[in-house]
């Protein structure tokens, strides 16, 4: 599991400001909010596979224009 990774992806799905400077610049915007670079690459790619094996079994992710990270409820 990759925590800033999740941070960042599930912030996605509430901050506006966020989602809207990850719209400009991608990479800029995941490098200050501290994801790995190689997690970050994922999210470029948009390796759905991969971000789910990094996010593991308690996350989905939606597979539009903007990758977001949503908690499953259990």
């Amino acid at each position: 599991m990759s925590k800033q990774l999740i941070e960042f992806l599930t912030e996605l799905n509430t901050n506006e400001k966020l989602r809207k400077n990850f719209k400009s610049d991608k990479e800029q915007t995941m490098k200050k909010y501290g994801v790995p670079q190689s997690d970050a690459q994922l999210v470029l790619d948009k390796n759905y596979d991969e971000i789910m094996k990094k996010l593991g079994c308690d996350y989905d992710i939606s597979r539009n224009s903007v990758i977001e990270a949503f908690k499953i409820k259990k």
